[in-house]
């Protein structure tokens, strides 16, 4: 079996969420031409999706509390990809993120860099039988990400406490499993973007004129192969994973 580490992050204003996958190679062939077309369209419906939902606000919301700031974030990724659950590698990437957030009650839009921080840990299963796959010291990942979140935030005496909703777009500038330099643009490895859906429950505590966030959220890789045809019949992709951190912002 071969196979490729990639990696998506995600981040939201009130949390950063990231994704991570081990895949088996890919052959396409894509022209940039082609790749900047589907981001231009993926970002406008973006742009559409937060109009909406600011439109939504100002129209049943009489009271919106404008905010922003910057955000921490740990997160893990629990990957498992092959041709059948006897042929499969399953792995586990743990990462950081830091973003800037900009918060308008129940809609929030942020941008964010994330990171890994240790090596991923892998198990390679073949015929059955498992063992450690070892993955190179020098692996890296690096993404761009754009989140759009909506949540609804519950007055609970003295902080508030919110259910969330979100997606996320992002944008893999740099993956280096060896050490041996960036492969992105490499065959397999030229489209390593992703669309991510998450859930999760945070609270926000109001101290003078800042606001304190902590939050946990659970995520879903939507797009855990690249095309429709990334994977070959019979073969499987699945990827979730959760994320813990703090966001302070500054209320307007």
């Amino acid at each position: 079996m071969s196979v490729n580490p990639r990696t998506s992050v995600i981040y939201f204003p009130s949390l950063i969420v990231i994704t991570t996958r081990v895949k088996p190679h890919i052959t396409r062939t894509r022209t940039r031409t082609a790749r900047l077309f589907r981001l231009i369209c993926l970002l406008k419906k973006i742009v559409l999706i937060a109009c909406i939902c600011v439109m939504a606000v100002w129209a049943f919301a009489q009271d919106i509390q404008l905010s922003a700031g910057v955000s921490l974030d740990y997160g893990m990724i629990f990957d498992s990809a092959g041709q059948n659950e006897d042929n499969k590698m399953d792995t586990t990437l743990y990462m950081i993120s830091v973003g800037a957030y900009f918060d308008a009650t129940f809609v929030s839009l942020a941008v964010s860099y994330t990171t890994n921080i240790a090596k991923p840990d892998s198990t390679l299963t073949m015929g059955g039988s498992s063992s450690d796959y070892p993955q190179d010291d020098d692996f890296s990942i690096s993404a761009l990400n754009i989140a759009l979140i909506g949540r609804y935030p519950i007055d609970m005496g003295g902080f508030y406490l919110y259910p969330a909703l979100g997606i996320q777009y992002m944008i893999v500038f740099n993956l280096d499993p060896d050490g041996n330099g960036n492969i992105i643009g490499d065959p397999g490895s030229d489209d390593l973007n992703d669309i991510v859906i998450l859930c999760g429950v945070g609270a926000a505590f109001m101290m003078d004129s800042f606001v304190i966030s902590p939050r946990v959220f659970i995520t879903y890789n939507l797009t855990p192969c690249p095309d429709s045809d990334g994977v070959s019949s019979g073969d499987f992709a699945t990827q979730w994973g959760f994320t813990a951190g703090v966001s302070v912002g500054y209320l307007f």
